[in-house]
């Protein structure tokens, strides 16, 4: 009885994993319809999303295009503040409370 939440913790990380990778697929599918659709001249025809809010291919690319840039705005941010952190241990040292 002991290792059941295991199997269960394993079976919900397997799900997470398919369902990642799935949406991996897709994201990479749809980035790759939204270059073909720009260099046929059809980057702005409409679509409907999920939510069935129109938008078209270029908004998409650049929606993208931002959402990387602030991602490496903050994976830099958070560089800069281990790096301080590290500085300051070195300096300091650390207490053990």
């Amino acid at each position: 009885m002991s290792n059941e939440p295991h199997s269960h913790h394993r079976l919900l990380k397997v799900g997470l994993l398919i369902a990642g990778l799935g949406s991996m697929g897709a994201l990479i599918a749809m980035v790759a319809t939204g270059i073909e659709k720009v260099k046929t001249g059809h980057g702005l025809d409409t679509y409907r999303t999920f939510w069935l809010i129109e938008f078209n291919w270029v908004a998409f690319l650049v929606l993208l295009i931002i959402l990387v840039a602030a991602l490496a705005g903050g994976l830099w941010f958070r560089y800069l503040e281990w790096r301080e952190l590290q500085q300051l241990r070195a300096k300091y040292g650390t207490k053990a409370t």
